[in-house]
């Protein structure tokens, strides 16, 4: 698994080991894994799709820089480390939880915090559906919240957080994969 250490401030000097690779692994997917991480679950057409695979074939430091700058201009906190992607809706939410606390104001939807949280790859699409749909069943009781960004454009970053911690409550009571 590609080791990610994407800087978080001003760069001064060319970050050439910023994405570094195991033997055998692609280089390109990884700066792709890390360009799409960074973009936050942003939806893409097939021009983005295109332009995201032309920006990955570039050099790493390249890839790395453009991330730092996402994430700067952004304010948000470093995404989950592929190597520790929650593993489950729990911990999904939980993650998300830990990012919308530290969004004031927020940048991300809920939904975009929650794909951020779930990491990337196929595994973490898949995690983040999942949570996304049980977030929608347990993030206020007894409601079902069909358009979490309605839902949340009446709560605070910190009550969004605080309903998300205690949907990853019921997901670890309730058995949720």
């Amino acid at each position: 698994m590609a080791e990610i250490n994407i800087p978080t401030g001003p760069i001064t000097t060319e970050p050439w080991d910023a994405i570094r690779t195991e033997p055998g692994e692609s280089l390109t997917a990884a700066c792709r894994t890390t360009l799409i991480r960074e973009l936050g679950g942003m939806e893409f057409g097939d021009w983005d799709d295109e332009l995201l695979g032309w920006l990955a074939g570039q050099d790493p430091s390249v890839v790395a820089t453009v991330c730092s700058w996402l994430r700067r201009v952004r304010g948000l906190p470093a995404p989950a480390s592929p190597s520790v992607c929650p593993e489950s809706v729990a911990g999904v939410l939980r993650e998300a939880a830990r990012v919308m606390r530290v969004q004031a104001p927020t940048v991300l939807g809920v939904a975009a915090t929650i794909r951020l949280a779930a990491g990337g790859g196929p595994a973490g699409h898949v995690r983040a559906e999942e949570a996304l749909e049980f977030a929608r069943d347990h993030v206020e009781p007894g409601v079902r919240v069909a358009d979490l960004e309605q839902w949340r454009s009446r709560r605070t970053c910190l009550q969004v957080a605080e309903a998300l911690e205690l949907a990853a409550d019921a997901a670890e009571q309730g058995g949720a994969q």
